[in-house]
């Protein structure tokens, strides 16, 4: 295989170069990003007929990367591939999804976490995350879905931007009335969609609306399989590493954790003027309190 002309990580080089990719570009670097242990073995054609695009879109891909073509491009997925399998983590994580039982349970799981995360250090794009939060920032309205185990990570995300001034809907339940929320959806409005595992039915039906209106939608899952997928504009790939059984919420939260820190960052003092405007709306509110509550009411 060619060597790569550069010897930074796969993740790195497309960080550097994400600003300057086209949209079919783009995609073929979230899938990388989420499915390189997959693309991997996967020739060009193979990974253009995958992707719906032209062998020679995924050469400029590689050229726009810094690589001399395909070829060194699949040794860095390879390299992707042997840093996982050679960090502690990674070691410890393939160990432990090979046993049924062990004398300490949470420190196993614990270690799964700790590994996901540090996939997670090495795959993240922080300009894919920036882009999605200029990309909320911008939205008259953001609706924010997420059914099943996904309503926690719904009403965070809604929470932190509700706090920033945005204007948010929640959806955490399925049936007419919820979807009576989208009634008013426009293309000026963003769906931020959150499902893992077998992808909801319901959140695939919303998504679908929302593109037939021509919504921007942002899918948050586990797999580029994932029947939501089809259905994104832009697609994030909470990649959960060994966590097949307690399907773990730790590396989802970390990346929405990150995305709403990114969107207050593109806004820092209208962001502090709203939370001291939350302020001022909790101290009317808690002036009517008795006082005993008062003391036990501490900061979100």
């Amino acid at each position: 295989m060619q060597k790569a002309l550069h010897t930074r990580p796969l993740p790195e080089a497309i960080d550097g170069a994400y600003a300057r990719l086209s949209p079919s570009q783009r995609k073929l670097a979230e899938y990388l990003l989420a499915s390189y242990d997959d693309a991997a073995f996967l020739t060009s054609t193979e990974l253009a007929r995958r992707l719906e695009t032209s062998d020679s879109t995924v050469v400029r891909f590689a050229r726009a990367l810094g690589y001399q073509g395909y070829p060194a491009l699949r040794a860095a997925l390879a390299d992707l591939i042997r840093a996982g399998r050679t960090t502690h983590g990674g070691r410890m994580a393939s160990a432990l999804q090979r046993l049924r039982t062990d004398a300490s349970p949470l420190a196993r799981l614990l270690d799964q976490d700790l590994a996901a995360l540090g996939e997670l250090r090495r795959t993240l794009s922080p300009n894919l995350i920036t882009e999605i939060a200029r990309r909320l920032r911008a939205a008259r309205t953001v609706y924010v879905l997420g059914l099943g185990i996904s309503r926690s990570l719904a009403h965070f995300v809604a929470f932190r931007l509700r706090r920033t001034g945005m204007h948010v809907e929640t959806i955490t339940h399925g049936g007419t009335e919820s979807w009576e929320v989208l009634f008013h959806i426009s293309r000026n409005d963003v769906m931020l969609a959150v499902g893992f595992f077998r992808g909801y039915q319901d959140i695939v039906r919303a998504l679908r609306y929302a593109r037939s209106k021509g919504v921007h939608t942002i899918v948050f899952t586990d797999t580029p399989d994932s029947p939501l997928a089809a259905h994104a504009t832009r697609l994030v790939v909470a990649r959960r590493g060994g966590l097949a059984v307690v399907n773990s919420l730790v590396v989802p939260m970390a990346i929405l954790n990150l995305l709403t820190v990114a969107v207050a960052l593109q806004m820092p003092g209208d962001a502090v003027g709203k939370l001291q405007a939350w302020d001022r709306l909790r101290a009317v509110f808690e002036d009517s309190l008795p006082q005993a509550l008062k003391g036990s009411r501490g900061s979100e």
